[in-house]
């Protein structure tokens, strides 16, 4: 079952999600280009192969174009890799975010909406189609913003709506952050 709480370790390195599942405390895992550029020795298909074969959980893989035909080429790329991959999606100010997450899903492919900043943003993407919509706790917060207020705003809004997308709350750079989130 896919629902609850749920903790995603962000990283690239199979040791350390294989080090992680043997506590049984991880559910997923969101990686990007930069932790997979710090794996040495390994494909980027490979590794995404490897971490998607060690959890059942999904494993988030960071696009890379901006143009909306290539970032759906790279979704359905990265989909093919593994069933459990979900493709990061960024949010463009232009609706090419939501425009590739609106096309991914008419094709069951999974997505995270990334990095969003506002329960605004998150509702939209959530309209979109996205499986997962990621707030980053604390870029809102150096921004000025309530971090927990628009968790909590887009949970409540999510589930008032009938939407099925799950919130992530990325972007944790301490431990404390985690339950604040979480409550």
């Amino acid at each position: 079952a896919m629902s609850g709480f749920q903790l995603f370790l962000d990283s690239a390195s199979l040791a350390e999600l294989e080090k992680y599942l043997e506590w049984g405390v991880i559910d997923g895992v969101t990686t990007n280009q930069k932790i997979f550029l710090m794996e040495r020795g390994v494909s980027f298909e490979q590794r995404i192969v490897e971490l998607c074969s060690a959890i059942d959980g999904p494993v988030s893989v960071e696009t890379t174009s901006h143009d909306y035909h290539e970032l759906v080429e790279e979704g359905r790329y990265f989909s093919s890799l593994a069933p459990n991959v979900v493709v990061k999606v960024a949010m463009y100010r232009n609706g090419t975010g939501l425009r590739v997450i609106n096309t991914l899903a008419s094709e069951q492919i999974q997505t995270n909406a990334t990095p969003l900043m506002s329960a605004r943003q998150a509702l939209l993407a959530a309209k979109a189609g996205a499986t997962y919509v990621s707030l980053f706790f604390r870029r809102i917060t150096d921004a000025g913003q309530d971090a927990e207020r628009e968790i909590g705003t887009c949970a409540e809004l999510l589930q008032r709506g009938g939407l099925q997308s799950k919130i992530i709350a990325g972007s944790i750079r301490e431990p404390q952050a985690v339950i604040l989130a979480a409550a």
